[in-house]
């Protein structure tokens, strides 16, 4: 009995490895020597929990010398998006903004001076055209254009007198041929949005992110003149802008 207890004992010691790195028990001159997340460190096969930083998670670098996820970073690929890496104190901290595109919210404009972001006072996608904009054009400072072809019906007249519609919505004719300046015509609901005018030949920033400096195609053809164009619906159904 006492012999089957010896020889069990030096089996367990044998199997004991450093909890630092276990070792897998191969030798190595490189690590396609070693098995999968294993390093070949001082010739040696070591489990490691890093090779590089891309193997930790964001805020975290990998050691070299114990390969290993530690807190902080080594450069700026280790930080968030709108962090840059303090080398000196490897921590992330935020830089503020550099560009709109970049580094901004939807509908905001970075200053490069101070390096914050700002809200874009036009208010974009806040106010629907009225119905003078979308019928006569009267629009001093923008463009009018609607993203689908709208829903639910309703009646108007050549004087904008409609009913049917919520929430913004102009109730727009089904067929100009029926329209005149005194009967009531049927209409499908549709959302015009306000788009405001920019130049698209200039090479300053005029339109805020996620917006473009570009003109309206129209059915025939023709095209408006540049305005700041972006995704009304989507920014608004997604809170991107209230």
């Amino acid at each position: 009995m006492s012999i089957l207890l010896f020889v069990m004992s030096l089996v367990l010691v044998g199997c004991t490895t450093s909890s630092d790195n276990p070792a897998s028990g191969l030798t190595c001159t490189n690590s396609s020597d070693c098995l999968s997340e294993e390093l070949c460190v001082e010739k040696t096969c070591q489990a490691v929990e890093c090779a590089t930083s891309l193997d930790c998670e964001l805020e975290e670098y990998c050691s070299t010398s114990k390969y290993e996820c530690k807190d902080g970073c080594k450069d700026d690929d280790d930080c968030f998006a709108g962090d840059s890496c303090n080398k000196e104190t490897k921590e992330c901290e935020s830089y503020g903004c550099r560009t709109s595109e970049l580094d901004c919210g939807i509908g905001e404009f970075c200053n490069e001076l101070t390096a914050e972001c700002y809200r874009d006072s036009r208010g974009h996608c806040e106010s629907f055209c009225t119905w003078d904009e979308v019928i006569f054009g009267e629009n001093t400072n923008g463009e009018c254009a609607n993203y689908d072809m709208g829903s639910g019906s309703c009646t108007t007249d050549l004087y904008g007198s409609q009913s049917g519609c919520t929430g913004g919505a102009l109730c727009y004719p089904n067929d100009f041929a029926d329209f005149d300046w005194s009967s009531q015509v049927s209409g499908t609901c549709i959302s015009f949005y306000r788009f405001f005018t920019c130049d698209d030949n200039s090479v300053q920033e005029q339109c805020p992110n996620g917006f473009t400096c570009q003109g309206i195609p129209y059915s025939d053809g023709t095209v408006t003149q540049a305005v700041c164009l972006g995704d009304c619906p989507y920014y608004l159904e997604s809170g991107y802008l209230q």
